[in-house]
């Protein structure tokens, strides 16, 4: 996931609101584990979405389409700290998302 930084990524909400057709129900990221964002928000893989950390930990995310591993999202490097959008590039073939801490919390939204 290209963590893209802009003025269109770090717009206040209320223009989130304008730009994002639909909001998801947050989820709640388990410590150490790999969470499919596609799977885990009902979502069809390959749809463009938007990512925000609201939990109390950096979050790293990954795209590709196997479960991935904890060297993965080290080599991946894409770090979403709290408070921080990323969006994903329409057609990528999965979505992952890790924290290695309790408290990771993202909200995913259909860009």
């Amino acid at each position: 996931m290209n963590i893209k930084r802009g003025l269109l990524y770090v717009a206040p909400f209320f223009y989130w609101r304008i730009i994002v057709s639909d909001t998801i129900n947050n989820i709640k990221l388990v410590a150490g584990e790999p969470a499919d964002i596609y799977a885990l928000s009902s979502i069809t893989v390959g749809t463009q979405i938007i990512v925000q950390n609201i939990g109390a930990c950096d979050v790293s995310l990954l795209t590709q389409a196997i479960t991935p591993t904890r060297t993965d999202f080290n080599d991946a490097n894409q770090i979403l700290p709290r408070g921080e959008y990323a969006a994903n590039d329409f057609g990528d073939s999965g979505a992952w998302a890790y924290c290695n801490n309790a408290g990771g919390l993202i909200n995913v939204r259909v860009f």
